[in-house]
């Protein structure tokens, strides 16, 4: 509904959501590794925001999860909540990636 009938600002949007979030889910690996609590937390709940705004449910969902998660949860399973964020990114941009070529096909 942002983009309206504007394709290129559509394109743009998701571009910049793809990019946006590979550098946030790359981050997570060193919040983790570092103990930083409060990061975590704010980088996933920007997240769950970018993803809930382009319509990537799961991705939100699962930023959510990671999110609420408390402090003193074990570190790797910090790591597989962000292991599973960054293989339903890679997910979203595939799905993204085939949805264009079939729209300029």
């Amino acid at each position: 509904e942002v983009a309206g009938d504007d394709e290129e600002f559509l394109k743009e949007l998701l571009l910049g959501f793809l990019g946006d979030s590979a550098v946030h889910v790359a981050g997570l690996s060193a919040m983790i590794e570092g103990g930083d609590v409060e990061g975590i937390r704010l980088t996933a709940h920007t997240l769950k925001g970018s993803a809930g705004n382009v319509g990537a449910n799961h991705l939100a969902a699962l930023s959510l999860t990671l999110e609420r998660a408390e402090a003193g949860t074990p570190r790797e399973d910090l790591k597989g909540m962000a292991n599973a964020m960054a293989e339903e990114l890679r997910r979203v941009e595939r799905f993204l990636k085939g949805a264009s070529m079939t729209a300029q096909g």
